[in-house]
């Protein structure tokens, strides 16, 4: 990322770099208080060709850090992050007999009001899926669990994404999975028969389905046609 003009943000921003951030001459950055600018571990800050003040990160109208402070490797951190409204632990997703089950673990939870779960069949569009209220604020880990039969979807992988949405409004993602979902497969062997040979399904599916089976001989005329109940 090359910065070439300067920056400004009237609310609070977190920055996260884990490439480069490049400074370009005399070109500043200005956050609101309660901003963050984090160099990751692997990530790099680079300042431009001059010294001094030429480069500025601020925060609240306070330089944070100039160009004659010099180029930073992650990690490295501008501003303060104050504690977040949830300490969270493990987001996990499962499909059981039942249908979907879902949970995460907090370790604590401040001034929460309730979770929010999506679902998403690319990883990019996302639909609501169900919002669970916080019990409140506490300081020990509490494990939240949601059960699902109803998502019906035709697809190999859904995705899932946990948010927490803070008593002011403020929302923040906390993690996104994946679940594989297995799609009920027939195969019939031997394929082709010879007449009088004996037809064997096989099938893997996580429930009983309802299927309709047509058999044709060499030259496509349908000898059978029938609905067939697999367990």
């Amino acid at each position: 990322m090359n910065l070439d003009e300067t920056s400004g943000c009237n609310s609070p921003t977190f920055v996260v770099v884990n490439g480069n951030l490049q400074m370009g001459n005399g070109r500043k950055m200005n956050f609101a208080a309660g901003s963050t600018v984090q160099i990751m571990p692997g990530g790099n800050l680079f300042k431009g060709p001059g010294g001094g003040h030429s480069n500025e990160i601020n925060i609240t109208g306070a330089t944070s850090w100039i160009a004659g402070d010099g180029s930073k490797l992650g990690y490295f951190l501008i501003g303060t992050i104050l504690p977040l409204p949830v300490e969270f632990k493990v987001f996990n997703v499962e499909k059981n007999e039942k249908g979907l089950k879902l949970y995460w673990i907090v370790n604590s939870e401040k001034n929460n009001n309730f979770f929010h779960v999506e679902f998403s069949v690319d990883g990019e569009s996302w639909s609501s899926f169900e919002h669970v209220k916080s019990i409140g604020d506490h300081s020990s880990e509490y494990t939240y669990e949601l059960t699902n039969d109803h998502l019906k979807i035709a697809v190999d992988i859904v995705y899932f994404r946990l948010s927490q949405i803070d008593n002011d409004g403020k929302r923040r993602e906390l993690a996104i999975q994946s679940l594989k979902l297995k799609k009920n497969t027939i195969s019939i062997f031997p394929n082709p028969t010879k007449l009088n040979e004996s037809v064997r399904f096989n099938v893997q599916s996580d429930k009983q389905i309802e299927s309709k089976v047509l058999i044709f001989n060499a030259t496509g005329q349908l000898i059978l046609s029938d609905i067939v109940f697999f367990d």
